[in-house]
């Protein structure tokens, strides 16, 4: 009987533990999905997400560095000039680029925002 108890109890603890994960897990999900939607729409208000307007050469790096946190599109020349490279590596202003061995870090010459997504992506997917 004592055993039988005790199962009970450690199955109604048990149960009580999975439905409080449950509930964190969808509050965190509800969380993170509240705090990307947040993102998205800062970033549609943000110069640097419209592509068209703000730039549509590459920017040398001797003449300046972007200011935000973001995904850029990079140049990185090679001695065979058919074989350059363009690449898509993370800026932070704080900490420089990443993304990249620190030998192709070292070489990159240009970098230029990404465009914004496709249009009927973004219908599709409300972003």
């Amino acid at each position: 009987m004592a055993k039988n108890k005790k199962l009970n109890n450690t199955i109604r603890v048990s149960r009580q533990v999975a439905e409080q994960f449950i509930k964190l897990h969808s509050d965190l999900q509800g969380f993170i999905r509240d705090e990307i939607k947040a993102e998205l729409d800062r970033r549609e208000n943000d110069e640097f997400d419209n592509f068209s307007e703000f730039c549509i050469d590459w920017v040398s790096v001797k003449d300046r560095l972007p200011d935000k946190d973001a995904p850029y599109l990079v140049f990185i020349p090679t001695a065979d000039d058919t074989k350059s490279l363009i690449h898509i590596t993370w800026y932070n202003p704080n900490f420089g680029w990443s993304g990249l061995v620190e030998y192709w870090i070292d070489a990159i010459t240009h970098w230029m925002p990404l465009p914004d997504w496709p249009e009927d992506y973004r219908k599709e997917m409300d972003v």
